[in-house]
């Protein structure tokens, strides 16, 4: 256990994988991530923006549709080949890569102690390349039977054409009728895999309008907005080196080393200029020396954001002007 635990890969938020794993959890978040593969978002909502049971019935409707075009391709793909004969080990040993693959991406994606959306796109994308696949090896299968297969004139045939100019136009005719057949054969696959697309696109659309719903997207906003409500709200040059931040309570728990470095890759030196971020729990803890001039006072807003509170904390403002804001 202990070789195997050296092996893999540490887990999510820090894990260890040899110290969460759970086979019953890993085949559960492996269903789960078909089920993402196939347009369902089984997961909870913090982790894929919007749950499937959460979605409109439009959405519904479209996947159902998706599953009904994944279906009629793999029909058409089958009954190709079966017609043509063309089953050989070298080309189930390819399908079998394929879906090893896909396999093996949703294997190492579902060890840890939970599944991203973000995490199924590799399997998704690699399902993609595997429908691809089968259109290549449709349209390969006609282009190797028009090469490999001579045409064969008996004395007969060459005696019915009495000229050089009918032979080339039969041959002529030959080559169309195989350019035909072969559009007959790809051709539905290929409006099958548009369609596939275009039902898709609204259901991705409407997945990532929810983005934001993401657990990790609530950091994101709330670091752009404490960035909005100080830097970009004054400008660098009047802020680095010349205000000082002080937040009130620090609920979303910034630790110490983000109040020391946020504003540091700001600065083009890098330094942040001494401008940092400290916590305070009322207006009293503010340092004497601070004022409107040398300090930026926030307050956390909702779960995702912050509000400048600088007039009031300094008494130019009345603080019942927030609930009217």
């Amino acid at each position: 256990m202990a070789v195997a635990g050296e092996a893999i890969p540490v887990g999510t938020a820090g894990t260890k994988v040899q110290d969460t794993f759970s086979l019953s959890q890993a085949i559960g978040f492996a269903w789960t991530q078909v089920a993402y593969i196939f347009g369902i978002n089984a997961g909870h909502a913090i982790y894929c923006g919007v749950s499937f049971l959460d979605s409109p019935r439009w959405v519904w409707l479209l996947i159902g549709g998706s599953w009904l075009c994944l279906l009629g391709m793999l029909i058409l793909y089958g009954r190709n080949a079966w017609q043509r004969g063309h089953i050989t080990p070298r080309l189930l040993g390819e399908h079998l890569l394929f879906i090893g693959f896909i396999g093996l991406c949703i294997g190492s994606s579902s060890i840890t102690i939970r599944l991203e959306t973000r995490w199924v796109y590799v399997s998704y994308t690699a399902a993609l390349l595997y429908l691809s696949f089968l259109l290549g090896e449709l349209a390969k299968g006609h282009v190797a039977q028009e090469t490999t297969e001579p045409r064969v004139l008996n004395m007969e045939t060459v005696q019915g054409l009495r000229t050089r100019a009918a032979v080339q136009r039969r041959r002529e005719m030959e080559d169309a009728e195989r350019k035909k057949a072969c559009l007959r054969r790809i051709l539905p696959f290929s409006v099958l895999f548009l369609l596939y697309g275009l039902v898709m696109t609204p259901v991705e659309h409407f997945d990532r309008e929810h983005y934001d719903n993401i657990f990790f997207f609530f950091d994101q906003d709330r670091v752009n907005s404490l960035a909005a409500c100080t830097i970009d709200a004054v400008g660098a040059e009047n802020f680095l080196g010349k205000k000082q931040v002080y937040i009130f309570y620090n609920y979303y728990e910034m630790t110490d080393f983000y109040a020391e470095y946020f504003y540091k890759p700001f600065d083009p030196e890098k330094t942040g200029q001494g401008t940092e971020i400290h916590f305070i729990n009322r207006v009293e803890d503010l340092p004497a020396d601070a004022s409107e001039e040398n300090s930026m006072v926030l307050m956390e807003q909702g779960n995702r954001g912050y509000l400048d509170v600088t007039a009031q904390a300094f008494g130019k403002a009345a603080w019942d002007e927030l609930s009217e804001a």
